[in-house]
């Protein structure tokens, strides 16, 4: 098995829809607003909070689930 790959605890109660990758690197995103340690010390994860491609992206997979209005 691939040490990368990503597998569900309990694959009858958690479904993963995909795994998805960004490069911070090459697309910074703002951290402004954020405390000069959240930068240093959570930096992966303020960026993932930041990243409204992310928050686009989540938003759509949840829709995708719900019965339409």
């Amino acid at each position: 098995m691939d040490k990368r790959q990503i597998v569900a605890a309990d694959s009858s109660r958690t479904e993963i829809p995909g795994k998805f990758e960004w490069d911070y690197m090459k697309n910074p995103v703002s951290l402004t607003g954020f405390p000069w340690y959240a930068q240093l010390f959570m930096k992966s994860h303020v960026e993932i909070e930041s990243d409204p491609i992310v928050w686009n992206r989540i938003e759509s997979l949840i829709r995708s689930k719900l019965p339409p209005l």
